[in-house]
C-alpha cells in the first residue's frame, strides 16, 4: 500500500518542491521550470506533427476498403494503385505481406465482447447498429453481451437486443458475470469471467481465426471499413500472438448534448488519442482487439479497475521486447459522461470517472512499474518508454497544471526581488515566449479538433458556437485542476486509510 500511496502522492511532492525552491532557490527553480516548459511545447509540437500524420492515414482507410478489394480481385495491385500515404506505415505493411494473406483474410471473424451494466437499452442499441452497418460479412460477426448477475433489469436488456439483432449475426449470445470474493467490481472481473464461456464456446481452429474486440457499451464504429481493415491487419502478421490493435477514440459520441467545459475535455482527449496512436508503447483507451486463441497467456485477472491498462501490460512483461500495439487508423467514437446539458449536474459525474481512471491507473501503475523494472527480457529504453508513458499519462497532470499555468506567478508572489532582477526578468520574458508558443500550438490543436468534428460528425459549421468554445480552452488550468489535481488528492487520502474506491459506473445519455 506505501507504494501506491508513494505514486499517487509523487506529484504534490513535485509541486512542493517547486514552491519550496521559489522561495529558497528561485535562480535553479525558474530555469528548471522553463526547460519543463520547453519540454512540454516540444511535446506539442510532435503531438500536432503526429495528428496531420494521423489525419491522413483517417483519409486514406476511410475511403478504400481493403478486405474486399483484396479478397474480390485476389490480388494485392490496390496497394500499388492507391499507396499508404505514410512512408513508416507503408513499409510495415509491405514488410509483413506474404502470399498467405488470402487465405487468412477468408477465414478471419470477429467477436465483439460488449461488456454493461445497466446500460440503456437504446445506447447498446445504437452501437449495435454500428457493427451491423460494417461493410463485412454480418456470417462472420459474433456478438457477446458480456454482463452482470447483479444487475436485476439484464434479463429484458438482452431479450429486447436479441429480438432485434438475434438474427443480424452469425452468433448472439452473452455471457453471465457472478462476482467473486477476490475481486474487484467492475469491466475487468465482467471480462475475466466472460473469456472463459468463451473460450469454452468456440473450437481451438475457429479460435485461430477469430478477433475478438472488446467495445464499451457507448462506442461507436463510425466507419464502415473499421472490421475489414482490422481483419486485413490481423492477416498481414505472421503470428498474431505479439500484436494487439486499437482505434482511433474520439470523444465526440455525445458532444452536442454536454456543457462546453466538457466538450472542451473532449476535444483534448480526442487529439491526445490522435497524436498518441502511432506509438506501440501507449496503451489502448477503452476499445482493443486481440486474436482469441492467445487470450488466455495474457487475460484479465478481475482485480483492477484498468482492463486496458492490465491486458497491454501483461502482453508486454509475457513477451518482453515483441508485444506491440498497432493503430487501426479509423475512428471509434466514445462518449463522455452525461446527465444533463447544465453544468453542475454533469460536473459530478465527469470527476467520478477521472477519479475513477486515475485510481485504477495508480494501483496498476505501482505493480507495473515494478513487473516492468523487475524483467530483464525487457530492454532498457523499452522500460524508460512504458514507465514514461505510465507518470507522463496518468501522475504528472497536477504538475504540469502547475507548472505551466502558475509557474511564474510563485516568483512574483514569493520573491519580488528576484523577479526585478537581470536573470530573472530575462527568463520570465523566455517564459512568456514559451507561453505565446504554446498558446499558437493549442490554436492548431483545435483547428485539427474542428476539422474532425465536422468531418465526421456535423453537418454544418457554427462560427459562434466555434468561438464561443475556443474561448472556453482559456478555462483549461481551472477544469484540469478539478478532474486531475483534485482527485489525486482523494486518491492519496483512500490509499492512506486503506479504503479502496469501489466501481463507479459512467453516467451517459
Amino acid at each position: 500500500m506505501y507504494k501506491q500511496f508513494l505514486l499517487a502522492f509523487f506529484p504534490f511532492l513535485v509541486i512542493f518542491l517547486i514552491i519550496f525552491g521559489a522561495i529558497k532557490y528561485p535562480e535553479v527553480t525558474i530555469i528548471g521550470l522553463l526547460l519543463f516548459n520547453m519540454f512540454w511545447v516540444t511535446k506539442l509540437i510532435i503531438q500536432n506533427y503526429e495528428i496531420y500524420n494521423t489525419s491522413k492515414l483517417i483519409n486514406y482507410f476511410k475511403n478504400i476498403n481493403l478486405y474486399d478489394e483484396i479478397l474480390n480481385s485476389n490480388s494485392l495491385k490496390i496497394l500499388d494503385e492507391k499507396p499508404v500515404p505514410n512512408s513508416f506505415y507503408s513499409k510495415y505493411i509491405n514488410s509483413h505481406i506474404n502470399a498467405s494473406i488470402y487465405f487468412k483474410l477468408s477465414k478471419i471473424e470477429h467477436l465483439i465482447v460488449i461488456p454493461e451494466y445497466k446500460e440503456n437499452s437504446k445506447i447498446l442499441a445504437d452501437t449495435l447498429e454500428c457493427i451491423k452497418g460494417q461493410q463485412f460479412p454480418s456470417d462472420k460477426i459474433h456478438i457477446c453481451i458480456a454482463q452482470e448477475d447483479r444487475d436485476s433489469e439484464k434479463d429484458e436488456t438482452f431479450n429486447e437486443l436479441q429480438r432485434k439483432y438475434g438474427n443480424c449475426f452469425k452468433s448472439f449470445f452473452r455471457t453471465n458475470h457472478i462476482k467473486t470474493e477476490h475481486e474487484i467490481i467492475g469491466k475487468d472481473s465482467n471480462l475475466h469471467s466472460a473469456n472463459k464461456e468463451i473460450q469454452k464456446r468456440f473450437s481451438n481452429e475457429e479460435k485461430d481465426n477469430i478477433m475478438v474486440t472488446v467495445l464499451d457499451a457507448d462506442n461507436r464504429i463510425v466507419n464502415q471499413n473499421y472490421l475489414g481493415q482490422l481483419a486485413f491487419m490481423a492477416s498481414i502478421e505472421e503470428d498474431n500472438t505479439y500484436t494487439m490493435y486499437k482505434g482511433i477514440n474520439f470523444f465526440y459520441g455525445n458532444y452536442k448534448d454536454i456543457p462546453f467545459y466538457e466538450r472542451v475535455v473532449a476535444s483534448q482527449l480526442s487529439m491526445w488519442s490522435c497524436g498518441n496512436s502511432i506509438y506501440s508503447y501507449v496503451a489502448p483507451i477503452s476499445s482493443y482487439s486481440y486474436i482469441l486463441s492467445k487470450l488466455d497467456n495474457i487475460a484479465w485477472d478481475g482485480r483492477t479497475i484498468s482492463d486496458e491498462q492490465e491486458l497491454f501490460f501483461n502482453g508486454v512483461n509475457k513477451y518482453p521486447d515483441k508485444f506491440k500495439i498497432l493503430p487501426i487508423f479509423l475512428p471509434l467514437y466514445l462518449s463522455m459522461p452525461s446527465q444533463s446539458f447544465y453544468f453542475l449536474n454533469n460536473f459530478i459525474p465527469l470527476y467520478k470517472q477521472f477519479l475513477r481512471q486515475l485510481y485504477g491507473a495508480v494501483v496498476l501503475d505501482t505493480k507495473l512499474i515494478e513487473d516492468i523494472l523487475k524483467n530483464s527480457n525487457i530492454g532498457i529504453y523499452r522500460k524508460i518508454a512504458y514507465i514514461y508513458y505510465m507518470l507522463d499519462t496518468h501522475i504528472m497532470w497536477p504538475v504540469t497544471i502547475v507548472a505551466l499555468s502558475f509557474g511564474v506567478d510563485m516568483f512574483y508572489l514569493f520573491d519580488k526581488s528576484f523577479v526585478s532582477s537581470g536573470i530573472g526578468l530575462t527568463i520570465i520574458n523566455l517564459q512568456n515566449i514559451i507561453l505565446i508558443f504554446a498558446v499558437i500550438l493549442y490554436g492548431i490543436t483545435i483547428l485539427f479538433d474542428i476539422r474532425f468534428r465536422f468531418e465526421y460528425r456535423e453537418s454544418h459549421f457554427k462560427p459562434s458556437r466555434e468561438i464561443f468554445l475556443a474561448f472556453g480552452w482559456i478555462y483549461m488550468p481551472v477544469i484540469q485542476f478539478f478532474i486531475a489535481f483534485v482527485p489525486y488528492v482523494e486518491i492519496a487520502i483512500r490509499i492512506l486509510i486503506n479504503k479502496p474506491l469501489q466501481h463507479i459506473p459512467s453516467e451517459k445519455r
